[in-house]
């Protein structure tokens, strides 16, 4: 029965990380995969702290979560400055920073 669980929890976690991980985050999806077969204690162990959610599906399957979120800001453009007319300077184009936020879940 154990081995039951532990092998849902594999899957889901393996076909999860692959939802959430990108060219940027391969280091990340090697380390999941890598965790592929462990039972629970391991996967504790393996990603570093305990999981912000967890229910019980059903006798054999318990499900884990984890969440990351990641923020950065985003470089701007000046505006370029046009002349106009005899001594009139005008912003044309630009755009401010910009908050990104990136968020990812494991289960």
């Amino acid at each position: 029965m154990r081995a039951a669980i532990r092998d849902v929890v594999a899957l889901l976690l393996l076909w999860l990380a692959a939802a959430c991980a990108g060219q940027t985050n391969q280091e990340f999806d090697v380390r999941l995969r890598e965790m592929a077969g462990s039972n629970e204690r391991a996967l504790l162990g393996g990603m570093g702290r305990i999981p912000d959610n967890s229910y019980q599906l059903d006798e054999d399957t318990k499900i884990l979560q984890w969440r990351w979120d990641t923020s950065y800001i985003a470089g701007g453009w000046a505006p370029t400055y046009q002349r106009i007319g005899w001594g009139v300077w005008m912003p044309i184009g630009g755009f401010p920073p910009t908050l990104v936020r990136q968020g990812c879940i494991v289960e």
